[in-house]
């Protein structure tokens, strides 16, 4: 994608819900995660955005990360083509949000405040001087992602369980430098972006992945 675009790491807050009673409730939440990382990864699909080898990781906290490439706050050209590509951006974000939600509807909030300070920062970049063009795209993008949710259901619940169904390991030292699990753990569950493309391919949804070297 074009410049601004950046890999799909998504450093998550710390996720469990400690404050949640109960080992069932938490272990509903850390396998909900599943769920989110489906939503976004499907949305990215979807929306035609490339993937990373890196593919699709959740710990056994309820951390996670998919990767793919997006639009990361900071840059603040506003074209036709920038504001386009942060819609895909929180489309997918919100897609994530819907899918978890979906699985497991007791999911508190909290567990979103990471993303949702992104999307504040995107639909800034977006509408800076127009706070009601900010809650208008809010909305659209929001029931698009709901749009898509409820439309590739059967696609993300099929992700989420191929993707819990591996096998715990541990993660590779990129993934511990990464840390996307915020020091939490070491253990993960993954898919690779070739088993990402291969899962969607078998479905008949094309996808491709861009890799480090090709650029942003």
């Amino acid at each position: 994608m074009n410049k601004g675009m950046s890999e799909r790491e998504r450093r998550d807050e710390h996720r469990t819900m400690s404050g949640f009673d109960g080992p069932e409730i938490q272990s509903q939440y850390v396998q909900s995660a599943a769920y989110r990382e489906a939503g976004r990864m499907t949305a990215a699909v979807i929306q035609k955005m490339p993937l990373q080898e890196r593919g699709i990781h959740v710990d056994l906290k309820g951390s996670g990360i998919c990767c793919y490439w997006h639009r990361t706050p900071g840059d603040p050209e506003n074209t036709e083509q920038d504001r386009f590509e942060r819609e895909l951006t929180i489309t997918g974000i919100y897609s994530g949000w819907v899918a978890q939600k979906t699985n497991f509807p007791g999911c508190s909030a909290l567990a979103w405040d990471g993303d949702r300070r992104e999307v504040v920062l995107l639909l800034h970049e977006m509408h800076a001087a127009d706070v009601n063009a900010r809650i208008a795209a809010q909305a659209e993008l929001w029931k698009k992602a709901c749009e898509l949710v409820e439309q590739h259901w059967s696609i993300i619940e099929s992700l989420a369980k191929t993707l819990w169904s591996k096998p715990t390991t541990q993660q590779s030292q990129a993934e511990i430098e990464h840390n996307w699990s915020r020091g939490q753990t070491r253990l993960e569950k993954r898919m690779s972006g070739p088993e990402v493309v291969e899962f969607f391919q078998k479905l008949g949804i094309t996808c491709h992945m861009r890799n480090d070297s090709e650029g942003k």
